[in-house]
């Protein structure tokens, strides 16, 4: 980068922070828990000047942070500190428009647990065990939370495996997401216009998750998700987790179970139709189609719970 071009910079970022536009209250650096939290914009921009200002991140963050706080009524100290996580930055491998438009340079995303892994945390405090189950080992194991499922809900407990194995390989950590969500749902505002309201409602919604889940909303953004913002076993949004998961448990399997049957019963699952194969003249596949509409997905689904046939 040549002096001019630098010192042109320098008169933008000046005149940028001087008019007050990145102010999203009056405190720039407040520890929380005992943790340095700073300024949004400041940091991003002496962390990666031209970066941001090429990708308009810090724009993009001062106009959520005001959406947040005016449309939805959130407490402007935790919108915040939702966006003083150190990892906050647009991801390269959201939907294809958005990676189109981010620099070529930037390498695909690798979750980085330096700065904390919630999922590893959660299970580090409950002195839980990172299982690698199969198909078989899965079922085995919670064979009663199934059958309670399907006698409660009428889903067929078969497609539940299905799914569930489907999304995180039967609850193995490797493949929970290696994506951040306030990530993921800032490159969605800023690149996809056509999802731009759906951005900005599912942060709202993830601020509210975190207060379910007793997360503080600087730690939001450790969450491990797709590259939707999917997060939890069941890989659910932060708005359909809200309503699934009452205490915000995402990361336990027993209480998945219960959540992708509820979630199935509710969009309407024929429980006459239990056992039978899982094609599209079958009423139940426009009903696995609402939790993913990919047809390989729920031909996969449909595999499975035809391999277990008479399992329980």
């Amino acid at each position: 980068m040549n002096k001019i071009l630098k010192n042109g910079m320098v008169v933008l970022l000046s005149a940028y922070f001087l008019a007050g536009n990145y102010m999203p209250n009056k405190v720039s650096e407040q520890k929380v828990n005992n943790r340095q939290v700073k300024s949004v914009g400041m940091y991003n921009f002496l962390q990666n000047r031209d970066l941001h200002l090429i990708n308009g991140l810090d724009e993009t963050i001062n106009e959520v942070m005001n959406k947040l706080v005016k449309d939805f009524g959130h407490d402007p100290y935790e919108v915040h500190l939702l966006l003083s996580n150190k990892a906050i930055d647009f991801d390269l491998y959201a939907p294809k428009k958005s990676r189109l438009k981010l620099l070529k340079q930037k390498k695909k995303p690798n979750f980085d647990n330096s700065f904390g892994n919630l999922y590893l945390e959660y299970y580090q405090a409950k002195n839980l065990k990172l299982e690698n189950l199969n198909l078989k080992s899965f079922v085995n194991k919670y064979k009663p939370e199934l059958k309670k499922a399907e006698a409660e809900l009428g889903v067929d407990y078969r497609c539940l495996v299905g799914i569930v194995g489907i999304e995180t390989k039967y609850g193995n950590p490797n493949y929970i997401g290696n994506h951040r969500p306030v990530n993921v749902f800032l490159s969605l505002y800023k690149f996809e216009p056509t999802k731009k309201n759906f951005a900005i409602r599912e942060l709202s919604e993830l601020l509210k998750f975190g207060k379910k889940a007793e997360i503080p909303p600087y730690r939001l953004n450790d969450i491990p998700s797709s590259y939707m913002g999917c997060f939890g076993f069941g890989q659910y949004l932060p708005s359909t987790a809200n309503e699934y998961y009452p205490d915000g448990d995402i990361w336990n399997i027993k209480k998945t179970i219960h959540a992708s049957a509820k979630y199935l019963a509710d969009n309407g699952w024929n429980s006459d139709l239990n056992g039978e194969p899982l094609h599209p003249n079958n009423p139940n596949w426009k009903v696995v189609r609402k939790y993913n509409r990919s047809d390989e997905y729920i031909r996969n689904v449909g595999n499975i719970a035809e391999s277990l046939s008479g399992e329980i």
